[in-house]
């Protein structure tokens, strides 16, 4: 059937971004590929494990606690993204080898021909997913938007009941060096506040400057305390 054929981008629910994750690490390229895919392990995802209980020959596990703490080690091709993740019965390290570039990978997407000032964001959602999003400037000033808001509005049109884990930010400037860590505008700390209540889920905020100073924020919220919010607005 030629329909079979068919690149694995174009079967409902895959879209771009999955279908290279598929291409990648299952070589699926086409709705054949898929179709004669069979599975050559089981993972339970029921399993939650303590970390007092991991071993090394545990191939895969899943945890359930909270990171308390990010940090940058190593220089240049050696970099990398540290956290430090707790539950109930200890603490690990969970490394991140390409350190702070998946942060990054939203600035060249940025177009700020007026303020010469990148700012890049990007989501990490609960299904896995990576959603970046850049400022995009106008001649007619509040017609731009910040990256916060371009990366959070395609969430909520694309994915709108998944829920997000994480917004990372960071900046460049065309003009001037950014030493210290830059922090989302009131507009765009009033969105992320919301889409935090709607979801009934703390939203963790990683903030980047180019020096790589990283500020955390474990909740939205922290941000912006007195948030604007009334219920009876609401009428659907």
């Amino acid at each position: 059937m030629a329909i079979l054929e068919n690149p694995i981008e174009y079967l409902k629910g895959v879209g771009p971004t999955r279908a290279e994750l598929l291409k990648k690490e299952l070589s699926i390229y086409t709705f054949s590929d898929l179709l004669y895919h069979f599975p050559f392990r089981y993972i339970d995802k029921s399993l939650i494990y303590n970390i007092c209980d991991l071993s090394e020959d545990l191939p895969y596990i899943q945890l359930r606690g909270k990171i308390i703490k990010f940090e940058e080690k190593g220089k240049f091709r050696s970099k990398r993204l540290i956290a430090y993740f707790q539950d109930d019965t200890g603490i690990i390290e969970l490394v991140w080898f390409k350190g702070a570039r998946w942060i990054k990978e939203a600035i060249p997407t940025a177009y700020a021909p007026y303020s010469g000032f990148l700012v890049g964001a990007s989501i990490l959602l609960e299904n896995g997913e990576i959603i970046n999003g850049s400022n995009q400037e106008n001649v007619a000033y509040p017609s731009g938007l910040c990256a916060e808001r371009v990366a959070i509005f395609y969430v909520g049109a694309k994915y709108p009941n998944v829920k997000i884990l994480t917004i990372a930010v960071t900046v460049f400037s065309k003009s001037f060096n950014v030493t210290d860590v830059i922090s989302p505008c009131g507009a765009c700390r009033q969105v992320m506040a919301e889409y935090e209540d709607k979801q009934d889920q703390p939203i963790k905020v990683i903030l980047h400057s180019p020096n790589d100073t990283v500020l955390i924020s474990d909740k939205v919220s922290d941000l912006l305390p007195f948030m604007f919010k009334s219920p009876h607005l609401k009428k659907h």
